[in-house]
């Protein structure tokens, strides 16, 4: 099992080499909770005496760290210490070009905005939706895990695709 920390080192030292100017999370832990995500960057507020400032808490998939590929971990270290760069926060320029940075000195590193389970020997567990709604028009389906207004009235609603009407299947 790899632990979290020294992987964050290595991620830092990865950061530091490229000359990427990340800030320094407050935390860096494991969370067993994570489901749909490999790794966390959170921002989170502290307010003291009138002013407001930012700092990062980095939580990274507990299963994650029994992983033998030691480059898929880091992947995932440095994308989310990547969001700590000023303007990475989101998947937009700044972040693609810190992840180009990264790639260019470290061909074996690629940060990038999703990664596949399957490098860490993870199956992703697949959920029936709760809800299924059906375009009548072009056949698009919908799914839903909540109950919302398109699942309690989908005759109020048209299909995103073709405008055609929606049907509750589920």
């Amino acid at each position: 099992m790899t632990d979290v920390l020294a992987l964050y080192r290595e991620a830092c030292d990865i950061l530091d080499d490229c000359g990427i100017p990340y800030r320094t999370p407050m935390d860096v832990r494991t969370n067993k909770r994570i489901k749909r995500a490999l790794g966390r960057c959170r921002k989170k507020v502290a307010r003291y005496d009138g002013t407001v400032s930012y700092y990062f808490v980095i939580e990274i998939r507990e299963d994650l760290l029994q992983s033998d590929n030691r480059n898929a971990l880091l992947e995932v270290m440095c994308h989310e210490l990547v969001h700590t760069v000023e303007g990475c926060f989101n998947h937009g320029e700044n972040f693609k070009k810190c992840a180009r940075i990264i790639a260019k000195k470290y061909p074996n590193i690629h940060v990038t905005r999703c990664t596949e389970l399957e490098k860490f020997g993870i199956e992703e567990e697949k959920k029936e939706a709760k809800y299924i709604l059906q375009c009548q028009r072009c056949g698009k389906v919908y799914h839903r895990e909540r109950m919302s207004n398109l699942v309690k009235h989908p005759n109020l609603y048209l299909c995103g695709k073709c405008n055609g009407s929606i049907k509750r299947l589920k």
